[in-house]
């Protein structure tokens, strides 16, 4: 699944009693040993008896982000399951713990390059197991906090414009394969913005555009997307302005601030289904809204 795929909102910090895990063993006494462990411990805990059944599991959207993996398992063994999930870099990041009873450093370093994040020797200490789980839970975190980062803007949360291109090739593939599928790209833009901004200071000017965003993230449906692109200067150069890319047909979009006689004159900017390139699709939208006599606003 495309990242522009994930929730627009801010991934909230993660710990241990919210997190699940997935078991992976054929052998019923230590999956049952080490469900009863973790789930002790707090986690939400997953068994499975082979390593297919691991696949699908971890394939889900909502699948796992910790894995312990058996090294034999029947259907596919543990190093096979590391390096199917390496595979697929699109997926977030899944933190792989090996088990084996294999102590040597020829089969350690085999776990290693398969994509293992760590390897542990079977009978593994549970006071070991946890602290080596809560490593790699920090590290879930730290992936979580680096791509939300980088793809949002700092000051609004919102999505950015890299965030916003992604969701914008994924629209253009959707409309390509459903003829009833359109959308709309959108500009609202702030009037008399920078007023503000020489008038109160910048810091007055950064609360409007959070409350803004604030506002249009509670009015938007849930497949629309809203972004601003602050390393850029917002969506097409100007700070004022967030873009809005919404599906056009179903519900309507909630009004967040009221009416404004000028909006009456607007139209959604870059109406298209075309199979152009998603950048090329927003620079002819860009310049159609500031060659444009006629300005969305709220």
């Amino acid at each position: 699944m495309n990242r522009a795929g994930m929730q627009l909102r801010s991934m909230a910090a993660r710990n241990h009693q919210d997190m699940k895990i997935l078991v992976a063993d054929d052998d019923p006494l230590t999956r049952r040993l080490l469900q009863e462990t973790l789930e002790h411990t707090g986690y939400e805990v997953i068994a499975v008896e082979d390593g297919r059944a691991a696949l699908e599991c971890l394939s889900r959207k909502d699948g796992p982000r910790l894995a312990l993996l058996d090294w034999l398992m029947p259907e596919v063994n543990g190093l096979n399951v590391c390096r199917e999930i390496r595979r697929h870099s699109e997926h977030p990041y899944i933190y792989l713990i090996l088990l084996s009873s294999r102590r040597a450093k020829e089969d350690i370093l085999s776990g290693f390059e398969a994509g293992a994040d760590d390897y542990l020797t079977k009978p593994c200490d549970p006071e070991e197991l946890k602290a080596r789980l809560r490593a790699g839970e920090r590290i879930v975190n730290l992936e979580d906090k680096l791509t939300h980062d980088a793809l949002h803007d700092p000051l609004t949360q919102l999505p950015n414009r890299a965030f916003f291109l992604e969701r914008l090739a994924l629209c253009v593939v959707w409309g390509m394969q459903r003829a009833d599928y359109k959308f709309a790209v959108l500009s609202v833009d702030m009037d008399r913005f920078r007023i503000v901004n020489d008038s109160l200071g910048n810091a007055a000017g950064d609360w409007l555009l959070v409350q803004i965003a604030d506002r249009l993230l509670g009015s938007i449906r849930r497949d629309d997307a809203v972004l601003r692109s602050a390393e850029e200067g917002g969506m097409a150069g100007h700070p004022e302005e967030i873009g809005m890319l919404a599906r056009l047909g179903g519900r309507q979009i909630y009004n967040p601030v009221g009416p404004h006689p000028r909006c009456q004159r607007g139209h959604p900017r870059g109406r298209t289904n075309s199979t152009q390139h998603p950048s090329a699709l927003l620079y002819r939208w860009t310049g159609c809204v500031h060659h444009s006599e006629h300005r969305h606003c709220i």
